[in-house]
């Protein structure tokens, strides 16, 4: 049965993201949440060293495989200098295995922005597009 979940924060403003040191500031951030994205597919990934999706084909993303997909972000908006949406776990094997480390008190999951876009050589970046909020396992 799937799980919903509000107000997940996606990524704060202004800070070095966790995984890549990334640091978005909060226009950018307001930016990705007035694009008015509905809703956006997302992938279940470790939270391993080297586990961050390839980017080069990201602009020409066209077909998403939904057995691959296991969660659906919606409602994205900036509170309190954080990028939050509302997560909605899928009805697909990626999406039962989600809901398994959701519901498991010693994993813990996070949610993380994936597109592709500019930084300055300080990580900071410049322009974004958006193309998933992948589910981050970063207890593996």
């Amino acid at each position: 049965m799937p799980i919903t979940k509000e107000n997940v924060i996606i990524q704060f403003s202004d800070v070095p993201n966790q995984r890549t040191g990334n640091v978005y500031p909060l226009e950018i951030l307001e930016q990705i949440a007035a694009k008015g994205v509905k809703a956006r597919m997302g992938e279940l990934r470790t939270g391993k060293p080297g586990d961050v999706a390839e980017t080069q084909n990201l602009a020409g993303l066209g077909v998403i495989n939904i057995a691959n997909a296991s969660h659906q972000v919606s409602d994205l908006r900036v509170v309190d200098g954080a990028l939050v949406g509302t997560v909605t776990t899928l009805e697909t094997t990626k999406g039962e295995e989600l809901e398994k480390l959701l519901n498991d008190p010693e994993k813990e999951v996070t949610f993380a922005l994936r597109g592709f876009g500019d930084m300055t050589p300080e990580r900071q970046i410049t322009m974004f597009e958006m193309v998933t909020v992948d589910a981050v396992d970063v207890s593996a």
